[in-house]
């Protein structure tokens, strides 16, 4: 039984290891702006609305003409209707007026650090079905984390003669855990 926890212990280590380097590499695109500025390149045209042709037609035929695509949503104001696409790096915006024949179309493009940075904030189960597998690999890696701290203590338990360091450490990171919760909440 020993071994089995230990080999879980193992294996989750490396799922783990594997979302704290895209994490570390990420975060620190983020950090360094000097190196790796981060600015958006914005396009922004006028495009007319042809006759007879219904807002869903008008919206795949811009998509088509400027490759738009991304987690889609869609919100109504005093402007008109917004449809909105994000990806890391990238936004656009598509508006249509209801007292004008034109569609506002708008695009930020942006550099390797806001695709970084975008990336490194990534979260949700909204969008395609990229952006769905990334969230779930993403929850598997928490679990995975719950587990390796699980086994971690329980293998420390069962091979550990003398407790009292493990002990220390376990309440100071139980601790800082719950601080950092609680401080979190007092945040919202």
């Amino acid at each position: 039984m020993l071994t089995v926890i230990r080999n879980i212990h193992l294996y989750t280590a490396f799922v783990i290891a594997s979302f704290l380097i895209m994490y570390f590499l990420t975060g620190a695109v983020m950090i360094t702006g000097g190196i790796f500025p981060r600015y958006y390149k914005t396009l922004t045209e006028k495009i007319a609305i042809k006759d007879n042709q219904t807002e869903m037609e008008t919206l795949d035929e811009i998509c088509k003409q400027f490759n738009i695509y991304g987690d889609q949503s869609k919100s109504t104001d005093s402007n008109g209707r917004n449809y909105s696409y994000f990806r890391p790096g990238y936004r656009a915006e598509i508006t249509f007026k209801d007292t004008e024949n034109f569609v506002l179309v708008k695009i930020d493009e942006g550099t390797f650090a806001s695709v970084m940075n975008d990336f490194h904030r990534l979260r949700g189960y909204e969008g395609n079905w990229t952006h769905l597998i990334w969230s779930l690999l993403y929850d598997l890696c928490c679990i995975a984390l719950f587990i390796f701290a699980f086994t971690g203590v329980y293998l420390w338990w069962k091979m550990e003669a003398k407790k009292l360091m493990g002990v220390l450490f376990l309440l100071t990171s139980t601790v800082i855990t719950a601080f950092t919760i609680w401080y979190i909440i007092a945040l919202s």
